[in-house]
């Protein structure tokens, strides 16, 4: 999957689509506001195992996980980041 078109605009959150439906309670969690926010795209990828991956706007990883993660602990993740920081402090009035 070629994520270098969402370089510095995005953060991509990769999902797995695996057979035994934890993509669906991955995606069940996530919340469209919230994501809008932090500039996530959820992209989806077809594999025997679920794992989820995202990647920061700079195009590394910044988590893989084999089990789903809650929007909250994503949330958390990336405002901890150094760029989201920057973004939220341009936000601020």
């Amino acid at each position: 999957m070629d994520l270098s078109i969402h370089r510095w605009k995005h953060r991509p959150l990769v999902i797995s689509k695996d057979a035994e439906g934890l993509w669906q309670k991955q995606q069940s969690v996530l919340v469209e506001a919230d994501l809008k926010e932090r500039d996530i795209v959820v992209l989806f990828d077809k594999s025997d195992a679920f794992k989820v991956v995202l990647y920061g706007k700079d195009g590394l990883k910044k988590l893989e996980s084999k089990t789903p993660v809650s929007q909250k602990d994503l949330n958390s993740l990336i405002d901890s980041m150094p760029m989201r920081q920057s973004e939220m402090r341009k936000v601020a009035p």
